[in-house]
This record gives structure tokens, C-alpha cells and sequence, in this order.
């Protein structure tokens, strides 16, 4: 701030109403808000932590590249570090990528800079593609050349690696996994997490192989096998045993007539009659910068065109619950100026509260409502209100990311590269699952014979309830109870998951389960969680509800290690959830 400051950003005002801002103190002066990133320490020191600007958003998350650099530079070996987004494509998004410099002396393996990586962050922090450069390039002005380094790392990503496949299986593994890591080519003893290998992509490769093969691999098969080759090879030893899918193809249902629901549609109708406040879901979305609401609410519409599962409604038949897709028509998007109020954040709390109060109609939608406030001439907030019977959790990153593109086609006068419908609906996936899942398919018979033997003889717990008064910020009827696991506990468990291969959650599982055995003084734990029925690459990009409930059986031994328990447990999750 100061006499000094610039008037604002050359003929962009956009920018400048951005980052020009009046001084909040009311002495007629601008302050510039210059994108800087700085926290306090513990001694009240201000430490410089990057810049704004820079972040990255990675599958949600919002990612400070300078953390990941300051990581890497504390390694033995590596001079120099960058580290940036690249184009993963439209399945995966926007890749974390690194290029370091070693030092003259030599410098750790890409591998084992990965681990080290893995030992310090969590996993959305830990580069998908790293590369090594005997020197990072630099602008004129000394900068690092970050546009450089990610044409340098898309041609580097281009290249044919290692061996080349030698079985049919190899050569069809290969091309799946090459268009699933965004690269050209890729040899036959690649290791998956090498190549930067998450959950994310494992499950597209797994839908991809389901279609293709007609083998179903769950999640353990990237950690049993994360070499290419050796994956391969497990696949065709599944295909000789038998073992191969015999679930028919997901095609187009006619729409003539009433829907069925699919199984987890028809829990949350259940649900939905019992829940005194239903089953909703809800966000707010901040969005900063310049906003054309006619356009945004035009391409709410040509999702709500694009998507039928948006503009379905649920009504009883015959005694049970059916779908019913109404036409296309104009959505609306209720709209409120609150810039220049003192108490706009209080007032769009408020009017957040009472939208979620209000209740949804299953039977006449819409099952989705906006609303639009405006907090300012380059803020607003967007709140999102849905019935859970459309969508799970996962539906929203992909809502999001086709509104983003429509919205930004529709800006700048362009056409859309969405079509304007889907081939595939929600529909055809409920009618599907209700096809293979019946008394008499393979599919049904199979899941009936599995769980009966894992749940045999299974008892509920009995909780010694001795809590005197409710806990603070509770509600007894959300049935949610929180726990807290303390700093050097969580240290030594994340330790624990790293060298097992297990996951967060299945850390803190193993923890929850062994509380809960000793509460009830019996070994044999029964848990509730989730897991998600998109296996398909037909519903990689499908809106409505996936998630399915899934019972856990935990017997836990005194006798066992942690380390063991904690394998076990992984182990039980991974073929539960397959």
C-alpha cells in the first residue's frame, strides 16, 4: 500500500478490481493484494510459503508446488527442483510433474526419490511423472522455465519405454495403461507406481481390462503385480482358470414406459421415507473473477439436457418405487446481490441454511436446485442443493468439469466439445445392474454364496454405553461420533501404512476395529462402509449413485502384531470392496 501503487494492471480490469482493492482501514488509499503465500511460525516470524498463483488443483485437492520443491530439495543429491501441472487428459485432469537437477556428484533414482516423497506426503502431493535434468532451464530474467520444462516433459512422456510387449495380453495391457497415463508407449516391465500410479488410475485401468478382457481386477492387482508384464501374465491365468466375466454388455434401454431403480437408488427411497430432514447433499462453491450468470445458468440447463438422471423423478408403481424422465426444460437460477453488505458472509449463511431446509419432492423435481450470490464485483458463491437419489459423492468433480468446459465454450463464443446428450444414461446402468443381478445369473449366485459364507455366524456388538452427557456438536440422530488419533500416533501409524501398502482409512480402520473389540470384549467386529460400483468405463463419466454398502468382518487376534492386523485388514477391505 502507499502513495506509490501502480493505478492497476494495463487496460485489464478485470485483474486490477481483483488485486487493486481499497484499504479496509477507510484512509482513501489502495492496498494490492499481490498473490504472496506467508504463515506464521511458531515465534510469530512470517514464513514465506509461495505464491498463490501457483497452486494446483490434483483430484481436488489444492496443492502449493513450492512445498513439494522444498521436499525435494532437502534430498541428498538434487541441486535443483520444479515442480508444475501437466495435461493428463480428460480422465485424469491435471498431473503433478517435477523435473530436478542432480548434483554434479550423482543423485538418488527417480524411484527412490518417489519413496522418499511418499515417506514425507500424502499421496495427492507426490509427482506423477518426474523427470531428471542435468540442469533446469531458465528464462532471460533467471527464472525457471516452467513452459519449458513441461514441453521437455510431454515429449519425455511421449517416448517408447523399456521393453517392448511381447504377449497379445502384454500389447493390450500396454495400450490401456498408455492411455491411461497419458504417454505413447509403455514396455513391458514398467512398474506402475513408478510411472506415478494411484487409486484414480488403477480404477480406469480396471474398467478398461473389465470391457476389453472381460476379466474383473480389483485394486490388489496393482499391488500384487504392478509390473506390466507380471500383470499380463496374471490376467491370462485367470482367463485359463475360468475366472473370466460373463456379465453382458451395458447397452441402451428403451424409454417408453416407467425405470427401474438401481439397488442403491432404492435404499435411499427407503431412507428417504424414514429420514425426517430426507436424504440431501450440498455444497458452496466460491467462485472468484468475472461471472456471466446468464451464461452459467444457460449451461446448468445443457447439463440438466445432457445428463437424464437430472431431470428424473421417482414415483411409487405396482408397489415399487420407478423412474421417470421428464423432458428437457429451462432451469432456473435464482440470483442475489449481496456486494456492499456489511454482513454478507452472516446473510449467505442464512440464506444457505434455509435453502437446505427446504425439503425435496421425490415424485415431481427437480432433484437440483442453484442459487447464485453475489458477494462482490468479482466474487460470488454458488450453492448447490441435490437430493441423494441422483448422485454419490463422485458425481460432482465430473458435474463440475463438463460445466467448466461448457461455460468456457459459451464465453468465448465457441462450440462445445460435449455432445449434447450422453449415449449412455443412469437409466441404462440401473436396468443393467437389475438384469445381471438376479436370482439364477452368475453374478447374483456368486455374490449370495460369497457373503453368506463371510457373514456366517456374525452377532452384533455390544457397546458397554457409559458416556454421562451427549458430546458437543453431536447430533444423536446423525449417528456420527468422531475420534481423534494424536500427533505421534498418526506419525507412527502413517509409517506403518507406508511399509504395508495400506491406505489412510484402512490405518484408521484397524485402529477403530481394535477399540471396538475391546470396548465390547469381542473379537469379531462387523463394520458398515462404502464402495463405489463404477467399474465400468461406460460410468467413468456417468452422473447418479454408485456408492454401495459394504459389510467389513474384522476378527482381530491378540496374539498378531499391529503390522500384521494391519495387512489383514488391508487385505479384507481390497476383497470386500471387490
Amino acid at each position: 500500500r502507499g502513495h506509490g501503487l501502480a493505478a492497476g494492471y494495463w487496460r485489464n480490469e478485470a485483474l486490477t478490481a481483483e488485486r487493486f482493492l481499497d484499504d479496509p482501514r477507510g484512509n482513501g488509499l489502495r492496498i494490492f493484494r499481490s498473490g504472496d503465500l506467508g504463515r506464521f511460525d511458531a515465534h510469530g516470524l512470517l514464513e514465506v510459503c509461495g505464491r498463490k498463483d501457483t497452486r494446483i488443483k490434483i483430484r481436488g485437492y489444492q496443492v502449493e508446488p513450492a512445498e513439494v520443491e522444498r521436499a525435494l530439495l532437502d534430498m541428498s543429491g538434487i541441486a535443483g527442483a520444479a515442480v508444475y501441472g501437466i495435461d493428463g487428459g480428460p480422465t485424469l485432469g491435471t498431473l503433478l510433474a517435477a523435473s530436478i537437477a542432480l548434483a554434479p556428484a550423482g543423485g538418488p533414482s527417480v524411484a527412490a526419490v518417489r519413496q522418499a516423497l511418499r515417506d514425507q506426503l500424502p499421496g495427492y502431493m507426490v509427482p506423477s511423472s518426474i523427470m531428471t535434468l542435468a540442469s533446469l532451464p531458465v528464462t532471460p530474467n533467471g527464472k525457471i522455465n516452467r513452459e519449458a520444462l513441461r514441453q521437455d516433459h510431454r515429449r519425455m512422456r511421449k517416448k517408447a519405454l523399456s521393453e517392448a510387449p511381447e504377449t497379445p495380453t502384454e500389447e493390450l495391457l500396454a495400450e490401456i495403461w498408455a492411455d491411461a497415463f497419458g504417454l505413447e508407449a509403455i514396455g513391458r516391465k514398467e512398474d506402475f507406481f513408478d510411472l506415478g500410479g494411484d487409486s484414480l488410475i488403477a480404477a480406469v485401468i480396471a474398467a478398461k481390462v473389465s470391457d476389453t478382457l472381460k476379466v474383473d481386477i480389483g485394486l490388489g492387482m496393482f499391488t500384487e503385480c504392478p509390473i506390466l508384464a507380471n500383470q499380463a501374465a496374471a490376467i491370462d491365468e485367470r482367463v485359463r482358470s475360468g475366472a473370466e466375466r460373463s456379465m453382458p454388455p451395458l447397452l441402451r434401454v428403451r424409454r417408453d414406459g416407467p425405470l427401474p431403480l438401481s439397488f442403491s437408488q432404492e435404499r435411499i427411497w427407503q431412507s428417504a421415507h424414514v429420514l425426517p430432514a430426507g436424504n440431501h447433499m450440498s455444497a458452496a462453491y466460491r467462485i472468484l473473477g468475472p461471472l456471466d450468470a446468464e451464461i452459467l445458468r444457460d449451461c446448468i440447463g445443457a447439463m440438466a439436457r445432457r445428463h437424464e438422471i437430472l431431470r428424473t423423478n421417482y414415483i411409487p408403481m405396482n408397489g415399487r418405487p420407478a423412474a421417470v424422465v421428464r423432458p428437457p426444460e429451462p432451469v432456473a437460477l435464482p440470483f442475489l446481490d449481496l456486494s456492499g453488505e456489511i454482513d454478507a458472509e452472516e446473510k449467505a449463511r442464512k440464506i444457505f441454511a434455509q435453502e437446505r431446509a427446504r425439503r425435496f419432492d421425490l415424485g415431481s423435481g427437480p432433484l437440483l436446485r442453484f442459487f447464485l450470490i453475489k458477494m462482490g464485483d468479482n466474487e460470488h458463491r454458488l450453492l448447490r442443493l441435490n437430493h441423494h437419489m441422483i448422485s454419490d459423492a463422485d458425481t460432482w468433480p465430473i458435474y463440475l468439469r463438463e460445466l467448466e468446459r461448457l461455460y468456457d465454450a459459451k464465453l468465448h463464443g465457441r462450440p462445445s466439445s460435449l455432445p449434447e446428450s450422453e449415449p449412455l444414461q443412469y437409466a441404462d446402468y440401473a436396468a443393467w445392474q437389475r438384469h445381471v443381478f438376479r436370482p439364477g445369473m452368475p453374478a447374483y449366485d456368486g455374490a449370495i454364496e460369497w457373503w453368506s459364507q463371510q457373514l456366517r455366524g456374525a452377532r452384533g456388538l455390544d457397546f458397554p454405553y457409559r458416556r454421562p452427557r451427549p458430546l458437543p456438536g453431536i447430533d444423536p440422530a446423525q449417528g456420527a461420533i468422531g475420534f481423534e488419533v494424536d500427533a505421534g500416533g498418526a506419525r507412527t501409524l502413517d509409517e506403518l501404512r507406508r511399509q504395508t501398502g495400506a491406505t489412510f482409512y484402512m490405518s484408521r480402520l484397524a485402529v477403530l476395529a481394535l477399540v471396538i473389540a475391546a470396548e465390547t470384549n469381542n473379537p469379531d467386529v462387523v463394520l458398515g462402509t462404502y464402495a463405489t460400483n463404477r467399474r465400468r468405463m461406460a460410468t467413468r463419466s456417468m452422473l447418479g449413485f454408485f456408492s454401495n454398502p459394504v459389510t467389513l468382518r474384522l476378527r482381530c487376534d491378540p496374539a498378531v502384531t499391529f503390522r500384521n492386523w494391519l495387512v489383514t485388514v488391508r487385505d479384507i477391505v481390497v476383497e470386500a470392496a471387490a
